[in-house]
């Protein structure tokens, strides 16, 4: 799933490369790359960090009010989600050496 952001707009209009931004933020470039491209939502310190270097707002970044209450609310859940993949992802490796040995 991507998320739809205008990062990369509003990065264009600073002339700022995601070099420049991990730089600034402290951020890993490779969370920089993943958060422009709408593969990874910033944690709320990696955003008010990007939100401060470009000079903007969190709803400038993230114009869909959905993806805002996403944001401001249910981060638990998504950890949760997360926590089960990895599980899932652990069992079917389990299953996988049963099956070898």
């Amino acid at each position: 799933m991507q998320i739809r952001t205008d990062l990369p707009l509003l990065m264009a209009n600073r002339d700022m490369t995601q070099t420049e931004l991990s730089e600034i933020t402290g951020i890993p470039r490779v969370y920089i790359v993943y958060i422009v491209g709408g593969k990874m939502l910033p944690d709320d310190t990696q955003l008010e960090k990007i939100c401060q270097a470009l000079k903007v707002t969190s709803d400038m970044i993230y114009p869909d009010p959905a993806m805002r209450d996403i944001l401001a609310g249910d981060k638990p859940e998504r950890h949760r989600k997360s926590r089960a993949a990895s599980a899932l992802h652990e069992a079917r490796r389990e299953a996988r050496r049963g099956q070898k040995a």
